[in-house]
This record gives C-alpha cells, structure tokens and sequence, in this order.
C-alpha cells in the first residue's frame, strides 16, 4: 500500500486521490515509464545523464545474448547506471537480473560508450551525431578530463517498480554491504479530479540511516569511491577556473571541521602555532591551483588538506574532501562555490534564469557568475543547466567566463551544432580582442541585469 496521502485541494475541501496502477491508467512500460525516466533521468539518481536505452546488442562467445536492458546512464562521478524499470510490483528476481546487466555493462569502454551514446543521440535527435561528439559530451557531464575505465566497471543499479518483495529489499541491503550500489525506487500513481499524479520515493538506501546499516566496504568499493571523489574534486576545480569565479591570488583558509574529526584538533594547535600553515591562496590552474603560504609550492585542494593534517599529526587522512576543506572570504567552500554540497531534493525551478538571459540583447554579453548571483545558484549549477537546456536557453551562447571567453566547456543544446559561440557573437556585433576577449564595456554585470528585470524582454 502507498504512504502517501494525496489531495486535490479546493478553497472549500481537500479531496483524497484514488491510488490506481499504471495499467489501469493504461500506461505502459516502454511506451510511458521508460519515456518518463528517460526525460527525466533525476529518478534514477542526481546528475545522471541518460546514456542510451534498449540497449540488446550484447555479444558473447556463442553468439547474441538476448537481453534488453532497460536504461543506461552515467552519473557525475563517472560510473555507469544500469536501471530496470517494472510498470507494476518487481519480480521477487529482479535484481539478479539488473545484477546481471550490470556484469554486462561493466565491459563498456570509453570508446564503446561512444559508439552506443552517439547511436542514442542519433536516434533520438533525428540527426547524426560523431562518436567523436558524444564522447565529448560524455567527458564534459563528468567534469572533463577522460572517463575512467575502472570506475565504468563498477556500475550502480537503480531498480524502479510500483513496490518490492521484501525479498528484493533484503537482497538490495546485502548487495549494499557488500559494496555494490543498489537503490530501489518506488513510484504510485493516484487519479484526482482531473489528472492522474505519479509520485516518486526513493526507499532504499535510507538516508537518515545509512551510516550506521551499511556495513564497511571491502577495499576495492573503497577505492572506487575514492576515485569518484578525485572525480568530484576535478568538476569542482575545472568548474571554477571555467567561470573565472575567483580571482588570482584570492585568499583560502583551511576548514578544519570538514576533516575527519581525530585529526582537526591536533591540526588546529599545529596552525595555530603559525598562521601561514592554514592559508593558501588561489590560482585559476585546472592542476594544482592552491599556493601554500607556508612554502609557496602549487597543491591541489585535497593534496594540501592531507599534507597539513600529516604534517601536524604524523597520520595523512585516507579521505579528504578537498573541495569542502577551503572557504574563501566570506566562508564559502570551494564545492559550494562550484555548484556542490547542496541539496537536490527537487529539481531547479530555472524559470528566473530564463528571465535573465532575456535580458541579454545582442551585441552584449554576461557570466556565469553574475547569472548565479542574482538567482542565489552557483557558476557550476548555471553553466550546467545552460549546456543540458531543453528550452528558455537560446541566448546562452551569450553567457561567458568572467574574462570574456567563451567557456572550453560550452555546448550547443543541439548536439549537431558545431558553430563556434564567438563567431556568433561577433556577428550579433560584439567586439573581440586579439586575445579572444569579449569587450569589458557590453558586460552585463549583476547589478545591469538586475536594474533590467521587470523590463521588456528581447530575444
């Protein structure tokens, strides 16, 4: 039985929805469900991309393998997401068989990827798209740089059905201990007066719960997810170089709370005995852009976060989340400046974004950061949304790093659009310089584009 307690809601009564089945809303698998997930891939995980779907051609020795995986995916840190979609209660079986697309998955390359992501994009897109494009989409969803064959092998299931035998739940707890990704996410459809409403829950992992039901992973999930952090670290950073939103010099102070709590008050004594020790400054380098105060050497976020706690405490940290270990001026860390660490509960309502591209006329233009200063996002989130738009962006080409380039990580919605955005520009009458800089004085900053809402809108 459903949970929730659904209500159409009049000035006079609130009136309970009717929970009904997908089949007696005449929906079905593929034709619906799969179309629903598919346009919207949040379901099945935060920050996943949909990869291809269909998917049947798997090859093995004796010949086809006659399974049809339902959706494939690739979330943000790089690792695949084999998803199994049922219209009505799961099969007391269903994850051995997810289990089982999953093996297959897991003997996907970078380049095999590709083949499959263009094909889906060709397929659904009604054009042709390179191999060479997709894998260039798929490396930009994962922060660039190139996909990880290592982390592709260990895929995560996402299992989606109107519910799950208990059997299934306690298969999906064991699976977890033992290291392997399992969510099971349940959805109920309840008529109401006038539309059928679909609610979707994700019932397993627990949130609140997880840290003391999962068990310690063996050393190799261990590591995986160390992998996806160095992931995480590398969106983070390429993220902010992209967006210029700090400048050079700018100075970081270390955030002891965000280390593992045996080391921060050893560490806080050792910095406290010489402030340089705590401090770094900002460097737009994709690399290694922290400069130690202390010795003036170039480290990465989580690089200098392991060096300090090991050289206060004789120990260096096997993780540090070095994004949320630096705080600027102001006390934001490094991951929430980039669009990270905050919370995804429900999807964006980007409408006042597309309000301010409005306002962007041609022959000017605008970044990301001043976009995501009026809409309280950040640089990351901006840019995100403006590469994956399917409406209310078409003026995003206008939006630029805060020196004036178009950002390296800039697509077109249409993935068969190779036009290059500052010729674009030039042609709408924006003036360049011989560096390939946008001229300073057509900027909209935040506070031109703040004066500017309430104002008639132009394409």
């Amino acid at each position: 039985m459903p949970s929730e307690l659904i209500f159409t809601v009049r000035p006079d009564a609130a009136l309970p929805a009717r929970p009904i089945s997908l089949e007696e809303a005449g929906f079905r698998e593929r034709a619906h469900l799969q179309e629903w997930v598919r346009e919207n891939p949040e379901i099945i995980g935060a920050g996943v991309r949909i990869v291809t779907f269909e998917y049947d051609a798997w090859w093995a020795r004796g010949g086809r393998a006659a399974d049809r995986l339902d959706l494939l995916g690739l979330d943000e840190d790089g690792r695949l997401v084999v998803a199994e979609l049922k219209r009505g209660p799961a099969t007391d079986t269903v994850e051995t068989q997810a289990i089982k697309y999953a093996a297959f998955a897991s003997r996907f390359t970078p380049r095999t990827l590709a083949e499959k992501h263009a094909a889906y994009l060709s397929r659904t897109g009604g054009r042709a798209v390179p191999d060479a494009k997709a894998l260039d989409l798929l490396v930009s969803h994962v922060g660039g740089g190139d996909l990880d064959p290592d982390l592709l092998k260990r895929p995560r299931i996402a299992l989606v059905a109107a519910s799950f035998h208990p059997r299934v739940t306690a298969s999906a707890v064991w699976l977890t201990e033992m290291g392997v990704d399992v969510s099971l996410i349940e959805f109920n459809a309840y008529r109401t007066e006038h539309d059928i409403v679909l609610a979707v829950s994700h019932v397993w992992p627990l949130p609140d719960v997880e840290d003391f039901t999962v068990a310690p992973r063996p050393d190799e999930a261990r590591e995986a997810g160390a992998r996806g952090q160095r992931r995480r670290e590398t969106r983070a950073v390429v993220t902010l170089v992209a967006g210029g939103t700090l400048e050079d010099d700018a100075p970081l102070a270390l955030k002891t709370e965000a280390l593992p709590a045996r080391f921060r008050e050893r560490i806080a004594a050792w910095i406290a005995g010489d402030g340089r020790r705590g401090r770094a400054a900002w460097r737009n380098d994709d690399s290694a852009p922290l400069t130690w105060e202390l010795d003036g050497e170039a480290w990465s976020p989580t690089g200098l976060a392991k060096e300090i706690a090991e050289r206060a405490t004789g120990e260096r940290p096997r993780v540090v989340n070095g994004p949320s270990a630096w705080t600027a001026e102001g006390g934001e860390t490094l991951a929430e400046m980039a669009g990270f660490g905050r919370g995804r509960a429900e999807p964006r309502d980007w409408s006042d974004l597309h309000d301010l591209l409005l306002r962007v006329r041609p022959g000017e233009w605008t970044t990301y950061g001043d976009l995501a200063t009026l809409i309280g996002s950040g640089p990351q989130a901006v840019a995100g949304h403006v590469a994956g738009c399917s409406g209310g962006c078409e003026a995003g080409y206008r939006v630029l790093q805060a020196d004036g380039r178009p950002s390296p990580g800039f697509y077109w919605t249409d993935p068969d659009d190779d036009r290059d955005p500052a010729a674009v520009l030039r042609e709408e009458g924006l003036a360049f310089d011989g560096e390939e800089r946008a001229d300073p004085a057509a900027r909209l900053d935040a506070a031109a584009l703040r004066a500017r809402v309430g104002a008639p809108a132009e394409a």
